[in-house]
């Protein structure tokens, strides 16, 4: 399923691997935000 689905990224033009990277950029982001305001709160 996952190899499907990617090959349909990628059949759209976009490079897969920067798209993963920045979501693992954007997810770190929002964890570190949450953690920071849960622990605050």
């Amino acid at each position: 399923m996952a190899k499907v689905a990617r090959e349909m990224v990628e059949r759209a033009g976009v490079d897969v691997d920067q798209l993963v990277e920045l979501l693992v950029k954007n997810a770190a982001a929002e964890l570190t935000t949450y953690y920071y305001y849960t622990i605050r709160g």
